[in-house]
């Protein structure tokens, strides 16, 4: 809820071990290195490879905005061993799109993340996609990807299947 009382979004966790852990093969790397795609079915279209995104992780950096971007100063994390916190996986699935696609104006719409580990301070990670949908939707370009989180050793960390508009309709 928002300070009005408004609800805002809905969430929902559960243990589901049903999903299947990401294995790294399965995510080849983009042909397309440099330019994104439109949104478009055409351009960003089912078994479209994206290109990865990595990074070092920085435990510190991570409790510090899950603390101020997130206002959730919880110690889990924080400390010498913090965990990640769920709205920056959320947060990297989004930056993954928006490396992936040229975005106007797009809207996040479902998230359904499955967690297998946690990232370790100092490690590096890797983050690899593919689309596994885009169609219309009341006239709106609606993209499903599927993205896995990997660190060292291909060691899976998490899956995410990822839902936006990519292209809002304009009405007339």
């Amino acid at each position: 809820q928002n300070s009005e009382q408004v609800v805002c979004a809905v969430g929902q966790a559960t243990l589901d071990h049903s999903v299947a852990r990401p294995v790294r093969t399965d995510y080849a790397a983009s042909d397309f290195q440099q330019d994104k795609a439109e949104p478009s079915i055409a351009a960003f279209g089912p078994g479209r490879k994206m290109v990865p995104m990595s990074y070092a992780f920085d435990g510190p950096a991570s409790a510090q905005a899950a603390a101020e971007k997130f206002g959730d100063p919880s110690p889990l994390y924080a400390g010498a061993q913090p965990h990640w916190h769920p709205a920056l996986c959320l947060n990297d699935a989004n930056l993954m799109l928006r490396a992936n696609v040229n975005l106007g104006a797009w809207i996040h719409t479902a998230s359904e993340v499955a967690y297998f580990d946690q990232p370790i301070d100092g490690e590096r990670l890797e983050w690899s996609g593919r689309v596994t949908d885009t169609y219309l939707k009341r006239g709106n370009v609606v993209t499903e990807v599927d993205l896995g989180l990997f660190g060292a050793d291909t060691r899976a960390i998490v899956r995410v299947a990822h839902t936006a508009i990519i292209r809002i309709n304009e009405a007339d």
